[in-house]
């Protein structure tokens, strides 16, 4: 017992701690994993970078999917913006390095797209 104010109180400090340990738990998690949202960011960058890059190419969508399709976890979370600090030029040579990847060729050829180039 913990003596306050002449009175007397049962000393469960931990009790007040559970409640706020359970918050964090709760509100700290991060993933690894890109959501549907960071995936849908990435094509729109990708895209976009796309358009810059080869403005009279017009398969920029289809070919922004099979790019992200084929990116990492980690890389379309950067190309979704969610984590790092990459600029906007690191990042634009990480979606045309995805690119020139072969399995992001295959996707091209598989979807009738014309090569990046």
């Amino acid at each position: 017992m913990v003596l306050i104010s002449s009175r007397k109180f049962p000393s469960h400090g931990w009790l007040i701690g559970l409640p706020i340990l359970l918050i964090c738990a709760c509100t700290t998690t991060t993933s690894d994993v890109p959501t549907s949202t960071d995936r849908e960011a990435a094509e729109i960058f990708v895209a976009t970078t796309i358009t810059d890059q080869f403005p009279n190419y017009a398969f920029a969508t289809p070919a922004a999917d099979c790019v992200v399709d084929n990116a990492l976890d980690s890389e379309i979370l950067l190309l979704a913006g969610e984590t790092g600090t990459a600029t906007d030029r690191a990042l634009t040579k990480m979606a045309m390095a995805v690119a020139q990847r072969p399995d992001t060729q295959a996707c091209f050829q598989s979807k009738n797209l014309p090569r990046l180039s």
